[in-house]
């Protein structure tokens, strides 16, 4: 059983593991740093391992009840290692999530079925976790010891961060900000690392979850 404590020393852990592993990476050769973090490098195949770890784990541990309830929550791991193989623009002219990709005239139709299906799946998962765990997560919040809430939390945070370290060079040069090589790379380290970070906090989440579960009385 993980209790509560062990699970928020988990994220402590996990937290100052992401840093080490961000610092280590900045002072790394160029060259070695660009085989590590290129497309489908080693990086983003761990990343991509993790969440299927992650998915089979919940998988083996989710019962009939849980999965009937709360399928949506093992679809979240499965729809973001898609998401970091580039799943949602690899097959398609445009990203699916992409604004102009419903009304652009260079999607065919079909890609346009395709990705609207995807959108809507999409929305129906984020409509269920707003559903049955909104309420709950911000109970856990104002708790502040509560793993689960603090899991989603922080896997919020990390994708916020992840999210905005993401071409930064290019956003801040669409403002007439110009930054140089150095800070650019820095900037990709870390959203690399806070990626990496995003599975595992749903790793901790699930062994928390079930095995708390699985030590309550029937």
């Amino acid at each position: 059983m993980i209790t509560s404590r062990q699970a928020m020393m988990s994220y402590g852990a996990l937290i100052f593991a992401m840093l080490v592993l961000a610092l280590g990476l900045s002072l790394a050769d160029s060259d070695l740093l660009q085989v590590l973090l290129r497309e489908d490098g080693p990086v983003e195949l761990l990343t991509c391992a993790a969440y299927t770890t992650c998915t089979l784990y919940m998988l083996l541990e989710a019962d009939n009840s849980f999965l009937s309830r709360y399928h949506h929550l093992v679809v979240v791991p499965i729809a973001f290692g898609l998401r970091e193989l580039d799943f949602d623009r690899r097959f398609t002219q445009l990203g699916i999530f992409s604004s102009k990709f419903l009304f652009s005239p260079i999607v065919p139709v079909y890609q346009k079925l395709l990705g609207g299906c995807v959108i809507a799946a999409a929305l129906y998962v984020i409509w269920r976790l707003c559903r049955y765990h909104w309420r709950a997560f911000v109970t856990g919040l104002r708790q502040r010891s509560e793993p689960l809430s603090a899991g989603t939390g922080l896997a919020l945070l990390l994708i916020v961060l992840s999210q905005s370290l993401d071409g930064l060079d290019r956003k801040l040069g669409d403002i007439g900000i110009h930054i140089s090589q150095g800070p650019a790379s820095e900037a990709v380290v870390f959203e690399e690392t806070f990626e990496l970070g995003i599975p595992f906090v749903f790793l901790i989440m699930a062994a928390y979850y079930f095995t708390s579960r699985q030590s309550r009385p029937a």
